[in-house]
């Protein structure tokens, strides 16, 4: 798997903090990413093998073809993507079941992630938010 650094771009920034920027499921075998209008988190994703898939919706998102898909065989290649995600502040998803965080939370409580990490969603009282999570 290749090796990418987060590029230090106000666009990336704005894209987590707008929510156009994060972990959106990761519950099977693949990892999907949403990442709308943000150039350089689509590069920083592609870097890292990332795929553009075209998507009408997954069921719980309408982003419609946003998404970037990352293969993940087993639990063990998930954790380690997780934690690498994570380490680049890019937030996972709360609020459904097995969500991004709660498979982040799942995979710590067996020993294959180790921290904290920052989440996002429309679930806080005072809306859409990226807070970090111990």
């Amino acid at each position: 798997m290749k090796v990418a650094s987060l590029p230090p771009s106000a666009e990336l920034v704005r894209a987590i903090r707008t929510g156009d920027l994060f972990v959106a499921v990761c519950s099977g075998a693949e990892i999907w990413n949403v990442c709308r209008g943000c150039e350089s988190g689509a590069q920083f994703l592609a870097s890292r093998g990332y795929v553009f898939r075209q998507i009408e919706s997954c069921g719980v998102h309408d982003v419609k073809g946003h998404y970037f898909v990352l293969p993940v065989p087993d639990n063990a290649t998930k954790a380690t993507e997780m934690m690498w995600l994570r380490d680049h502040g890019i937030p996972f998803e709360i609020g459904k079941e097995w969500s991004p965080a709660e498979v982040f939370e799942y995979l710590r409580d067996l020993g294959m992630t180790k921290g904290g990490y920052w989440s996002t969603g429309n679930f806080f009282p005072d809306g859409l938010d990226v807070r970090w999570n111990k």
